[in-house]
């Protein structure tokens, strides 16, 4: 098994993507258990109710996009899933041999915070950090606050994000769920605590294809 660095990217979406994103109505997000196989993905996954899911093609592999069907410009929610595809060799050996060299190589807060701030416009801020399984794969996450002023200096567009990163057998994984919005530092982290629930429920749901 080769071994590489694990990479960040796409952890925060550009603001022009984010500006036109979708929302649910106010209120606690119901999630309904709808899993679906988007082709080329290779996962499983379950879709909140009014939600929709898009996957396109990446320079490094595919992305799968799910995001409220509801439009909102000031408040959205969002997550997305980047898979990369390794070349042959890279991480090619079995799910049990990868989690060890992820356990004994964890990503750090000062790991996190280098990768994602590494050439980026916004400064990100590292709140927290932590170890989970995703399926059967070991995985780490950070929890990510951002600000970026827009239209024209006028408003500041607010992040806040929780992103995972695992590997799979010859793919690299990056799944971030976001809110973001222009009203205010408080309003973002109610409207962060309120899809909390829904974003955990998403990323719990994940099941990686055995046939990558």
């Amino acid at each position: 098994m080769k071994i590489i660095a694990i990479g960040l990217v796409c952890l925060i979406a550009p603001l022009s993507a984010l500006a036109t994103s979708d929302q649910l109505p106010e209120g606690k997000a119901v999630v309904e258990e709808i899993p679906v196989s988007p082709p080329k993905i290779g996962l499983t996954i379950t879709v909140p109710k009014g939600w929709t899911y898009d996957v396109s093609d990446t320079p490094a592999g595919m992305a799968l996009l799910l995001k409220p069907s509801i439009r909102n410009k000031v408040k959205v929610r969002q997550c997305r899933i980047d898979r990369h595809i390794l070349k042959p060799g890279y991480f090619s050996s079995g799910q049990p041999q990868i989690n060890d060299w992820l356990d004994r190589n964890p990503m750090t807060r000062e790991i996190f915070s280098s990768r994602v701030n590494a050439g980026a416009e916004v400064r990100t801020t590292i709140i927290d950090v932590g170890r989970a399984e995703l399926d059967s794969a070991t995985a780490y996450w950070a929890e990510t606050q951002a600000k970026e002023a827009a239209w024209m200096g006028m408003l500041t567009m607010r992040l806040r994000t929780k992103t995972y990163v695992t590997v799979t057998p010859g793919n690299e994984w990056v799944i971030q769920c976001l809110v973001g919005s222009y009203i205010g530092a408080h309003a973002v982290d109610a409207l962060y605590s309120d899809a909390l629930p829904t974003f955990d429920a998403v990323i719990s749901s994940i099941r990686f294809s055995r046939e990558n």
